[in-house]
Order: C-alpha cells, then sequence, then structure tokens
C-alpha cells in the first residue's frame, strides 16, 4: 500500500468520524489488523507500507 501522507505512525486519536472523510484513517486500520508493519519513504512525496495479516484458514466440509 502507498500513499501521499508522510507520517509514518498512526495518529495518537483517530480522526472524528465523517461520512464524507477519505483520508487519515489507513495507518489506525493497518495497526489495529496487523500482526507486523512498517514503512518506507516514497519518493519525491509519501510512504509505501507493508503488513503481515493473519488470515484464518477456512474450514473445508
Amino acid at each position: 500500500m502507498a500513499d501521499a501522507a508522510s507520517a509514518s505512525r498512526p495518529p495518537a486519536v483517530a480522526p472524528s468520524p465523517c461520512p464524507e472523510g477519505g483520508s487519515g484513517r489507513g495507518l489506525l486500520l493497518v495497526d489495529a489488523l496487523a500482526v507486523r508493519w512498517g514503512s518506507a519513504p516514497r519518493l519525491p512525496l509519501g510512504k509505501t507500507v507493508g503488513a503481515d495479516v493473519p488470515v484464518a484458514e477456512a474450514s473445508v466440509p
């Protein structure tokens, strides 16, 4: 995942809920869902984020 924001850590407080809001929650979601993640600068602007997210095994009948 990559975006144009330069912040490399999630905000300390989640942004106010706004149905029209389309930004400001990405790192909060990554932090909540991933067991491990990190970011690297993306030049000329932004960052690239990589994450390990656990996936439940599907049961086969």
